[in-house]
């Protein structure tokens, strides 16, 4: 068969399958899901983090002998960790326990150990070997949602037995109104030393607010061109974009927990600033390709302050709902002007470098908002390889970047308009005061010769009749 496979079978057909079957052999070798056995780890340190993500055990309800590391929970359902339980079966559960053994063989460490559990939703009490170690939130009926919020506890050396079974057990607390899954989330769950954990911890945060404060500077950057051009809106709504962008950036980076611990605060500042997001960017828009303003704009103007006038006042629950509103609302919005923002760039005779950038960073940011919108917000989960990274920044780092490539091109196109006279294309008079102005300066500035010609025609007005001006 292996002879008749060899002389018969095409030579790309022979490559493919040869490149198949090492894909699948590394994914075997890199797969490390265990499948409900104790993890056995023998190690010296946990200075590069003990995945933790795979098989968990998982019962639906509340009972506080579930936290007992000898409890027997070899009946339990299987469910994967990371993923929310609602892919697994459990739409409608509200509290459940996940439970997970390991055993340790590391009688000489003495440095300390922490676990992230990554996003869990909404809240949690998690226990080592029957000993409380951390929670997040408030449990019924006194329940406080804290969904989002990354979940990095300090296991205390007392409770762990480095010479043996330890037992995690988790009990989480899904909210009915909170649209996204519930249980452990997203992110990675991994043993690891503490003090390593908490610095990239920060690490992954700092990344995140520099991006957002990035967006707010380009913002500010850009205001003083508008000041010098009053008459170019774009410019104003370009910085607003920007401001209220990197704002809602800081909103969705952990900081927020550090700064504001009231939640409900905390929700309403980070969904009151992505509700006028596509307020500015369609402003600018606009101004940029002088559109006259439609039925249809004006519906979507009535409704985005409609939805900032009944966010306000707003609890949890109902601020939830108007959430999801938003966003089945966002999906014909994005739809719409990206496909009228293509259109009016094929429409043009003389296709413009900066129409077409603006086309590139509207057609990507639809992408991956709708990736966002239909995947996190509206019920089909995120894949757990993306972790808890929103593919959202993306868009809005498209959208910023082309926004502000335009500009350049755009205030390009302005100078040399100003600069050039548009019946013969030479430079103007400006320009050369410009020119001599500048030349003065480096001549200061560096003691080197300056020197200035000057050059007259003879009979230049009878050419200039006889020719005309294009002469």
């Amino acid at each position: 068969m292996i002879i008749l496979f060899n002389l018969f079978c095409p030579q790309y057909l022979k490559s493919f399958l040869q490149l198949l079957s090492f894909i699948l052999f590394f994914f075997v070798l890199s797969t490390n899901t265990t499948f409900g056995e104790p993890l056995q780890l023998q190690l010296i340190d946990f200075s590069t983090p003990i995945s933790l993500d795979g098989s968990w055990q998982f019962h639906v309800g509340d009972n506080p002998q579930w936290k007992n590391p000898n409890h027997d929970d070899q009946n339990w359902q299987k469910i994967q960790v990371p993923l929310a339980w609602e892919k697994q079966g459990h739409s409608q559960t509200r509290i459940g326990w996940y439970r997970y053994t390991f055993h340790l063989n590391a009688p000489n460490y003495y440095q300390p150990i922490g676990i992230n559990l990554g996003i869990i939703n909404d809240s949690d009490e998690t226990y080592l070997n029957g000993k409380l170690i951390g929670k997040t939130g408030v449990f019924p009926p006194r329940n406080n949602s804290l969904f989002g919020k990354q979940r990095i506890y300090y296991l205390p050396s007392e409770f762990i037995n480095f010479t043996g079974k330890n037992v995690i057990a988790i009990k989480v607390w899904h909210a009915p109104y909170n649209n996204y899954g519930g249980g452990i989330f997203a992110g990675q769950t991994a043993l690891m030393n503490y003090d390593t954990l908490r610095n990239n911890y920060y690490l992954e945060e700092l990344i995140k607010i520099v991006f957002a404060l990035i967006c707010i500077f380009i913002g500010f950057y850009h205001l003083p061109l508008y000041f010098r051009r009053p008459s170019s809106n774009e410019y104003l709504w370009y910085f607003w974009s920007c401001i209220i962008i990197g704002i809602y950036g800081l909103m969705r980076t952990q900081i927020r927990f550090e700064l504001i611990d009231n939640f409900l605060l905390i929700k309403k500042i980070e969904t009151l600033t992505l509700f006028l997001i596509p307020y500015f960017c369609l402003k600018y828009f606009y101004q940029f390709f002088n559109w006259e303003k439609t039925f249809f704009t004006k519906l979507t103007n009535i409704l985005i302050f409609s939805f900032i006038i009944a966010e306000i006042p707003a609890d949890l629950p109902l601020s939830f709902l108007i959430l999801k509103l938003f966003n089945y609302f966002m999906i014909i919005e994005i739809i719409y002007f990206t496909v009228k923002i293509i259109k009016e760039v094929l429409r043009q005779s003389d296709l413009s470098t900066s129409a077409l950038i603006i086309a590139l960073g509207a057609f990507i940011f639809a992408i991956f908002s709708l990736n966002d919108i239909l995947i996190n917000s509206i019920g089909l989960y995120r894949f757990k390889s993306l972790g808890d990274t929103s593919l959202l920044a993306i868009g809005f780092f498209s959208i910023i970047s082309s926004m502000a490539i335009s500009l350049s091109f755009k205030f390009t196109e302005l100078q040399k308009l100003a600069t050039t006279d548009g019946l013969t294309g030479l430079n103007t008079h400006m320009h050369f005061h410009n020119q001599l102005q500048l030349a003065i300066e480096t001549f200061f500035k560096t003691k080197k010769p300056l020197t200035l010609v000057m050059i007259d025609i003879d009979h230049f007005k009878n050419i200039n009749g006889h020719y005309g001006h294009l002469a």
